[in-house]
């Protein structure tokens, strides 16, 4: 690939600068208009109280990774609680509308039966058990024309019957209502309202029996990252009105709360729309920076991620790079199957391409340990790689041991031999190599790698991936980032070459001893600034620009980068016994 830089007569002293690390992303508080700079975590927090934007910088920081620049992005669309969805079978269904109009779950662990007009008068039981296993029979006593409503918590409904159309088996799961676990005779039911400040799973526990309006008042813990942490045992006040961190209210009502009972529902955070994203890069593009790396929280669509391709393309041809990190959405719901979620990324983001490899997309949620007490929440795999990403020098694979790298940290480690529930690409490639050029991440063979996650790539052998056309070496985001690197040394030590002396022969061109001290002076520079990114490098000046007269300086670098072996092979051979 050939890159042209130029350095013009107005950029006499420019200088290179480090190239900084952004995160941009949604908080509850704080400036959309202006970037803030944090050299450690304290007071992350303070400035922007919840979110996934402190959220994420904490995550950082914990590995060490930092200065790192903030932006709060704004986030247009507002958070959501999820309608309660009830699955029944198709046989249940067929069952139900040959006897009754419709059966759903609603509210918090109600079962609704709508009869029709012309039932005959008998009633309908429900067999089947709780979310622990324990029997549950809730019998609706039928009213022709009526809505009905029952109350108890299926985790398994096993048959539906009438005396005249018969039982129907059914071992479907049922999401039915919030309440997933009863206590012995417990009436409590939990609803929630407000507007949720993040993304995550609440799991709010009756831990003593009591009536929130009663005499006895109940007791309580929350967990807001799906159980797997919990806040203390609070005492449920008088009227059960409660108020949660993520700015949800909850009452808990029931003359019999029983210890035990619990009640789930998921929060949606605030997302940002094309025109947040806009904004924001808008406002990177007032910075007095020569790029950077930025880190866009949220899951984006193809879309969007075409406003952010032809941002980078404007800011290279104002001699800003930067290389930016994307999060796809995580599953649309508890039934998507990965094979869907392929198949749908796929085809969104299919249009979307960064010539110079400028554009990272990482697809795959998982459960991610966050600092400061914040628990373990499903977040983007993008947290993870990028922070393994700019921990480690920027020529090294995010995955090799040997240099720093490896499994990828601060994710929360399962030891089920189950498939996991998030994109795995070498399970499931699809996403990653020359077709799909995601940034994915993989789980690997062997006992030893059991839990673990690494960048990488299965089937294509060219991770970790860019947003590059498929035939590209740029698709190999450490070729990607070197070559950022190399255009903003060349355009910064350009400065250094205007309005120099240099000697030329009689046609104008300069000489050949002129040429080998430009081209020392250039090589001694970049080699010293590049490391051990590279292997080696030359710089060839122009023989025939007549830099006399044209004032043109022209030269060319060759890049020798480091090879990445990406499969292994070995033949093993057995010699046979004498």
């Amino acid at each position: 690939m050939k890159i042209t830089v130029a350095t013009q007569d107005g950029a006499l002293e420019y200088a290179n600068s480090e190239t900084p690390n952004f995160i941009v992303g949604p908080a509850t508080t704080g400036s959309t208009s202006a970037v803030q700079n944090f050299g450690d975590p304290s007071n992350l927090y303070g400035v922007f109280a919840r979110g996934k934007l402190p959220d994420r910088s904490a995550f950082a920081f914990g590995q060490g990774v930092g200065p790192l620049s903030l932006l709060r992005l704004a986030a247009s669309t507002a958070g959501s609680l999820p309608a309660y969805a009830a699955a029944v079978s198709a046989a249940l269904a067929a069952n139900a509308a040959a006897a009754f109009l419709s059966l759903t779950f609603v509210g918090p662990s109600n079962i609704e039966v709508v009869f029709a007009a012309a039932w005959d008068g008998g009633n309908v039981t429900l067999t089947g058990t709780d979310a622990a296993g324990a029997a549950q029979t809730e019998t609706i006593t039928a009213v022709a024309g009526s809505t009905v409503k029952g109350n108890k918590v299926f985790g398994t409904l096993t048959s539906a019957v009438k005396a005249a159309v018969g039982a129907t088996a059914n071992t479907a799961r049922l999401y039915n209502g919030n309440k997933i676990v009863a206590g012995a005779s417990s009436n409590a039911q939990l609803s929630e309202t407000g507007t949720p400040t993040d993304d995550g799973q609440v799991v709010f526990v009756v831990t003593r029996d009591g009536d929130p309006n009663g005499a006895t008042l109940p007791a309580y813990k929350v967990s807001d990252d799906g159980g797997d942490t919990f806040g203390a045992e609070t005492a449920c006040p008088s009227g059960g009105v409660i108020t949660l961190p993520n700015t949800v209210a909850v009452t808990l009502v029931g003359t019999t709360c029983k210890a035990g009972d619990t009640f789930t529902f998921g929060c949606i955070g605030p997302t940002s729309t094309s025109s947040d994203v806009s904004a924001a890069l808008a406002v990177l593009s007032t910075l007095n920076v020569d790029g950077g790396e930025i880190h866009l929280l949220g899951g984006v669509s193809g879309a969007i991620a075409a406003v952010v391709t032809t941002w980078i393309a404007a800011e290279r041809a104002a001699a800003r790079d930067w290389i930016v990190y994307l999060e796809t959405r995580d599953y649309s719901g508890p039934t998507e199957t990965d094979a869907t979620f392929v198949t749908s990324v796929a085809a969104d983001f299919v249009s979307v391409s960064e010539p110079d490899g400028s554009l990272a997309v990482i697809p795959g949620h998982w459960e991610t340990v966050l600092p400061g007490g914040r628990g373990i929440q499903r977040r983007s795999f993008a947290w993870s790689a990028v922070t393994q990403v700019w921990r480690l020098p920027y020529w090294v694979h995010p995955s090799c041991q040997q240099d720093g790298g490896g499994a990828l940290r601060g994710l929360f480690t399962q030891s089920l031999a189950a498939t996991p529930r998030t994109h795995d690409e070498r399970l499931s490639p699809g996403l990653g190599g020359s077709g799909g050029r995601f940034m994915t991440v993989q789980t690997l063979p062997g006992a030893d790698n059991l839990g673990q996650w690494f960048v990488g790539d299965a089937n294509g052998k060219r991770s970790p991936g860019t947003m590059a056309p498929g035939t590209s070496d740029w698709s190999l985001l450490m070729y990607a980032r070197t070559a950022n690197r190399v255009r903003r040394l060349v355009q910064s030590y350009g400065a250094r070459l205007l309005a120099s002396r240099y000697a030329t022969k009689g046609n104008g061109t300069l000489t050949a001893a002129e040429r080998k001290r430009i081209e020392a002076r250039i090589e001694k520079f970049l080699l010293k600034q590049l490391g051990g990114a590279v292997v080696g490098l030359r710089v060839v000046v122009s023989s025939t620009e007549v830099i006399l007269t044209t004032k043109k300086l022209p030269y060319q670098v060759f890049i020798k980068g480091w090879a990445y072996a990406l499969e292994v092979s070995s033949i093993i051979g057995l010699q046979p016994l004498e």
